[in-house]
């Protein structure tokens, strides 16, 4: 899993600031993260709250929480999103809400690059820069085509929610 956007977490890749909107169709450009801004918010993170937590995951989590703390929100206006890396089969996001303390767990779990903005709502999961320069190039392999896809998601209260999703397409050009 690559993060961007945020510092000190499991494989962190940093992004550049984003091009050109890209198009869903002639007429709906992609989402931008200016699209979706909030004020963030400033001063210390109130500290994790474990209520309904297992032992398990408070143990696997809390010297990622305890390092970004001190950061102060990366995602949303007030949250802390997290993540680590378990296996090459993905990885786990926590968001962390800096004012209440409150962990939740969204369920995603990707195998993508992430793009986020600590003044915005939206989050882009990508394939990951890697597997993009892997399916590019002319003779790529058939797992390319398993429909790949770049998606985008909008937080809110209830979690996050897909509000686009675009086929990844091998030879693309797009430099991102």
């Amino acid at each position: 899993m690559f993060l961007r956007g945020s510092a000190g977490l499991v494989a962190l890749v940093l992004a550049a600031a984003p091009g050109p909107a890209r198009l869903l169709s002639q007429q709906r450009p992609l989402p931008r993260f200016a699209d979706y801004r909030v004020a963030v918010s400033v001063g210390p993170s109130h500290p994790p709250v474990w209520d309904g937590v297992s032992s398990a995951d408070s143990a696997d989590w809390a010297d990622i929480i305890q390092d970004s703390l001190g950061h102060g929100p990366n995602f949303a206006g007030h949250f802390l999103l997290l993540g680590r890396s378990e296996s090459l089969a993905g990885g786990e996001l926590l968001v962390l809400d800096a004012t209440t303390g409150k962990l939740l767990f969204p369920g995603l779990n990707p195998l993508v690059a992430i793009d986020y903005r600590p003044w915005s709502t939206l989050l882009i999961m990508d394939p990951a820069d890697q597997l993009r320069q892997y399916c590019d190039s002319p003779s790529h392999p058939p797992e390319c085509e398993l429909g790949l896809t770049t998606d985008y998601l909008v937080w809110g209260p209830e979690g996050f929610t897909e509000i686009a999703s675009v086929p990844f397409q091998p030879h693309s050009g797009d430099s991102r």
